[in-house]
């Protein structure tokens, strides 16, 4: 899963759609498509908890492997990426308004 397309989308869908300033799209965004980012990415890492505590070593490292890398994600998605969008203003959000 990709949680940065709909971190993303949402933005650009209050930046062009509401009329809103950026970070204000921003912050609606993490609020709304945010929670729901969040709520998905806890729920897939307590099942892949369960995942890593296989008795067979190559499953278990699996499970908690694909944890870590969804962990990163998730943390990209929800503070990394729209700290990025506020600082550069990219064009492809701040266009055709």
């Amino acid at each position: 899963m990709d949680f940065v397309i709909y971190i993303v989308g949402r933005i650009i869908e209050e930046y062009r759609d509401n009329k809103r300033e950026l970070n204000d799209s921003i912050a609606i965004a993490l609020g709304t498509s945010g929670k729901a980012v969040l709520y998905i990415g806890l729920t897939l890492i307590v099942s892949l908890a369960f995942w890593a505590m296989s008795k067979l070593m190559f499953q278990a490292l699996m499970g908690l492997l694909l944890a870590i890398v969804l962990i990163i994600n998730m943390i990209g998605a929800l503070f990394i990426v729209p700290s990025f969008i506020a600082l550069f203003k990219p064009k492809f959000i701040t266009s055709k308004r």
